[in-house]
């Protein structure tokens, strides 16, 4: 998720585990995601968007907004998203995500390569931003037990992230390889999203002392750079709305009139690079 690995042996082995902790354990994520921006007064924030996962027999299903929803299958090794308005669906198997992600990170070595000795400032600026995506190395990374507060900081890009415990290691592990093949998605599917890395080191913390985030705070350390903050409400029950939600979007996902497209049709853009558009 160029050398660094998607760690697929791992992401593997945390697919079983996570299928098997999912089928007994239900529960649902509604995210809150602002837009935090300077001010001579201080910092003001903006709401832009919600999301609500729901965790349901191995599987999870996100919707982002009324029209699009985005069922994870680990143990199918793929996202299933469905666009309701139009009917139509498109199917993205990990080992696509991966290639995409593959090329991805041997064009930014490339590029690395090409600007070696530049004197040019805005270059070097760039190719340092660009190693610390490809490489991600946080200079500190410190977690109060205390106060449950787990901070990441490099001169690139800080995480601030308030954690909860959860009921097991398992569910963990669930919201986690989510989140990491979330974050791979994200990229594939947004052509201007920083590469992954930073965000799955992020995960695999959280992982090591066994929390999930309550808020997670972004900064990126550059003019201009992106700060948002994510709020994320656990809920350790599913409620009989979500139920009826998750039994619409299965009749959906295996509706007759559904039509299959590639994933650059469903996002209404040409598709970007390695993602194949003959589906």
């Amino acid at each position: 998720m160029i050398a660094m690995t998607l760690r697929g042996n791992l992401c593997a082995a945390l697919m079983l585990l996570a299928a098997t902790a999912a089928s007994a354990q239900d529960f649902r994520v509604a995210t809150t995601i602002r837009a935090v921006s300077a001010k001579s007064t201080g910092k003001s924030s903006e709401n832009v968007g919600h999301d609500t996962a729901l965790f349901h027999a191995g599987k999870v299903y996100d919707s982002f907004d009324a029209a699009k929803i985005t069922i994870f299958e680990p143990a199918e090794e793929q996202f299933v998203i469905l666009d309701q308005s139009r009917r139509l669906a498109t199917i993205v198997k990990f080992d696509e995500i991966e290639a995409v992600l593959n090329q991805a990170m041997h064009r930014a070595e490339q590029k690395l390569v090409s600007v070696q000795g530049s004197k040019n400032e805005a270059e070097i600026r760039s190719a340092k931003l660009l190693k610390f995506q490809l490489h991600p190395r946080f200079d500190e990374e410190k977690y109060n037990a205390a106060r449950r507060k787990l901070d990441l900081s490099s001169r690139y890009l800080v995480y601030s992230v308030q954690c909860e415990p959860a009921g097991s290691t398992e569910v963990v592990k669930t919201y986690l390889q989510f989140a990491d093949w979330a974050a791979r998605l994200n990229f594939v599917a947004n052509q201007n999203s920083p590469l992954p890395g930073p965000r799955l080191e992020l995960n695999q913390a959280l992982l090591q002392q066994n929390v999930l985030p309550s808020v997670v705070d972004m900064e990126w350390r550059q003019p201009g750079g992106l700060h948002l903050k994510a709020e994320h409400k656990f809920t350790w029950k599913l409620t009989p709305y979500d139920r009826e939600e998750i039994r619409k979007w299965e009749q959906l996902r295996h509706a007759p009139d559904l039509k299959r497209v590639p994933l650059s049709k469903l996002l209404d853009r040409a598709p970007g690079p390695g993602v194949t558009a003959k589906r």
